[in-house]
């Protein structure tokens, strides 16, 4: 029981690992279906850091890739920052195209803030607490 991970801890390895990079994609997708002008262009850009983040994160292993140059730089990505530089470069995009003109759909963005606060609520809890 001294040595058992919290709960918080697994919520927030399972969000950050499998959930917080498809759910922004999949909001980057309909921002950038909606949306016009420069908000349409942040989310375009959107789309494209969410499915590079996705490749670096199950690429290699997709692609039977267990050693050599690749696993290692998308490992170290990945990695980078405790783990939350990959999930914040890919919500960045999304976060701009809330401010940018052209912008609809107030709902991503209120879906996009709750991943994010979980996502950083999760990993303050899991440092801190």
């Amino acid at each position: 029981m001294l040595l058992e991970p919290s709960p918080a801890l697994y919520a927030f390895f399972f969000l950050q690992t499998f959930l917080f990079v498809p759910i922004i994609a999949v909001l980057a997708v309909l921002r950038f279906a909606v949306a016009g002008g420069h908000a349409r262009l942040a989310g375009f850009v959107a789309i494209l850091t969410a499915f590079g983040a996705l490749f670096l994160q199950f690429g290699p292993a997709l692609m039977g890739l267990y050693e050599g140059a690749l696993p290692v730089i998308a490992g170290q990505i990945t990695r980078a920052g405790l783990g939350l530089a990959l999930p914040l470069a890919v919500s960045a995009p999304l976060l701009l195209s809330a401010v940018l003109p052209g912008r609809r759909w107030w709902g991503v963005d209120l879906l996009h803030m709750l991943a994010l606060v979980s996502l950083l609520g999760l990993f303050i809890w899991t440092r801190v607490l």
